[in-house]
């Protein structure tokens, strides 16, 4: 059983009536939310009466950089452009959220927002939001944030690029002895090590398992041939003490880290050669 959500005195939230079926696609929808997916099932009903559906048409500026922020967004159908500063910085499809950072740090909108075709939303009020997710958010958010400006690859991300990089990522335990990823795989996860130690191998003609690079430790990071060029797994890693990952999917690692291609490439044979 959930345990109970305590919500502040004097504090109501709101009720947007929903068909069963607009429910469940709600639900679908933020079953994969990085804010929303670990809260408990008393919070997360919560927010599903909270959230209201919105219809934006194409053209639509639906957040201005620089304004205060009041709502916060899932996108349901249709596609959005999030500008910073008047240069494009992501696009959001059906599944994706904005809106976010502004209610998280108390600060004016970091981007601009534009419907790029007709959209329907799901929209959550600044005080559910905070009521809910704030605390637990933030707290992770800072944690992650202070690590990811050790990591060298990304000193360039700037401050909006590398808070939805926050957001999106997952932690990821793994033992002594077991295999993070295995050659000649797929891969859909791109890794930084926040702790611990990993070593890659690569099987020979002979049979022979052998390491192709040095170990790597906290603040390397290991998967991206895969996902930059849609290729097999080049080499298995294993966790060579217990471990702690930062984890990032695939779609996310292309609308983040995509542009920093030379940059990860670069990196990932300075590590080989440290």
């Amino acid at each position: 059983m959930s345990a109970p959500v305590e919500l502040h005195a004097g504090w109501t939230p709101p009720v947007f009536e929903k068909t069963r079926s607009e429910k469940e696609r709600l639900r679908q929808i933020l079953s994969e939310n990085v804010l929303i997916k670990g809260q408990s099932d008393a919070e997360i009903g919560i927010i599903l009466d909270a959230f209201q559906g919105l219809e934006f048409a194409s053209g639509t500026r639906i957040i201005t950089e620089g304004d205060e922020g009041d709502m916060f967004y899932v996108l349901e159908s249709g596609a959005c452009d999030i500008t910073v500063r008047g240069r494009l910085a992501m696009q959001v499809t059906p599944g994706g959220s904005f809106g976010e950072l502004a209610l998280l740090y108390g600060s004016p909108r970091a981007a601009t927002v534009t419907a790029t075709t007709d959209v329907r939303v799901w929209a959550l009020d600044r005080s559910t939001f905070k009521q809910i997710l704030v605390g637990t958010t933030v707290r992770r958010n800072a944690a992650y944030e202070a690590f990811l400006d050790q990591v060298p690859v990304l000193q360039s991300l700037g401050r909006y690029e590398k808070l939805k990089l926050t957001d999106a990522l997952r932690t990821q335990a793994v033992r002594a002895g077991e295999a993070v990823i295995r050659e000649g795989t797929f891969g859909n996860d791109f890794y930084i090590i926040e702790s611990g130690e990993v070593c890659c191998t690569q099987t020979q003609p002979n049979g022979e398992q052998i390491e192709v690079c040095r170990r790597l430790v906290a603040a390397d990071f290991f998967g991206e041939q895969a996902l930059l060029y849609t290729e097999k797994r080049a080499a298995t890693v294993v966790a060579v003490c217990p471990t702690s990952l930062l984890v990032l999917d695939r779609e996310t690692f292309l609308r983040l880290l995509g542009p920093l291609s030379d940059i990860i490439q670069r990196e990932a044979c300075q590590q080989q050669r440290r």
